[in-house]
């Protein structure tokens, strides 16, 4: 499971994925924080699916976030379906 706090799509200083990750994907992760932050801002809260690197089996997998706005900054945690 993963997880993230964004107070908009280009700032997320607490997300759990190793920095190792991030620097590969960095435009798709600026991509899904993007609809991160917009899912969190226009309806509050929300499910996102969509495919990542599962850091357990090195494969790019189905996945879905749970976002939900609290005051100012979205917050979300991932699972992998597999």
């Amino acid at each position: 499971m993963e997880g993230g706090i964004c107070n908009g799509p280009a700032n997320c200083p607490a997300h759990f994925c190793p920095p190792r990750v991030l620097r590969k994907l960095l435009p798709a992760r600026l991509l899904i924080a993007l609809i991160f932050h917009h899912v969190g801002n226009s309806k509050g809260s929300g499910w996102i699916d969509y495919k990542w690197p599962n850091p357990v089996t090195k494969a790019v997998e189905q996945k879905s976030t749970y976002v939900e706005k609290v005051d100012d900054v979205v917050v979300g945690c991932g699972i992998y379906k597999n």
